[in-house]
């Protein structure tokens, strides 16, 4: 295709997809433009790479309803924070009601600053959650990922094991079928502290997370 002519293409395409695209848009973009959007996500395919990330919009079903609707390719779960069978969650100023956004101007455009905070219902609730999403997985519809944000200790600081165990099965159980695919959270905002930004901290932790 000359530089003209997908030119061309794309003034035409904005016009007749400005406000909506079409259902199966990546094929559209394979045959007119000749780009391939097939991506992956935690080794999972995918027929594009247009998600959305763990936030304020990513937990109720209906969200997730709409973005299965809307042709969205997958969707992480607003963050969940590890509790013990008890639950107590050693990480509980975190499960708080707090989110805020702040757009500025700057330069010639906008600058958005977003404080966040973690998954302030029940644990109950949030498995509830999961459930409904690994049935749009399974029903092809929409790749869902729980998120997790697990006890972050300092570096002398022994593994909260009760939580990391808890929280996992807990998710597993409500998954049932293997793999569970899930999002572990560093977030420095949602830990409160800067070990959350701290490599040696992560590099400790990542493995720990993934086999405990």
């Amino acid at each position: 295709m000359s530089s003209s002519s997908s030119r061309d293409s794309l003034t035409k395409d904005f016009e007749r997809f400005k406000r909506e695209l079409p259902r199966d848009f990546p094929a559209h973009v394979r045959d007119t433009y000749r780009i391939d959007l097939s991506a992956h996500y935690l080794g999972q395919p995918l027929p594009h790479p247009v998600g959305k990330g763990s936030g304020q919009l990513s937990l109720n079903t209906g969200q997730l309803e709409t973005d299965a609707d809307a042709g969205l390719a997958f969707a992480v779960l607003k963050t969940v924070i590890a509790q013990d069978e008890a639950g107590a969650q050693s990480m509980a100023a975190w499960a708080i009601h707090e989110t805020k956004m702040k757009v500025e101007r700057r330069g010639d455009g906008w600058t958005v600053t977003w404080k966040g905070r973690g998954w302030d219902r029940s644990f109950d609730d949030y498995l509830t959650l999961v459930r409904f999403g690994r049935d749009l997985t399974r029903g092809g519809r929409l790749l869902t990922v729980p998120s997790v944000k697990y006890h972050l200790p300092r570096l002398a600081e022994p593994f909260r094991d009760a939580e990391y165990a808890y929280t996992t099965r807990a998710l597993a159980e409500a998954w049932r079928e293997s793999p569970l695919l899930l999002e572990k959270d560093f977030s420095p905002t949602l830990a409160g502290d800067p070990l959350a930004d701290e490599k040696p901290q992560i590099r400790r932790c990542t493995p720990t997370c993934g086999w405990r």
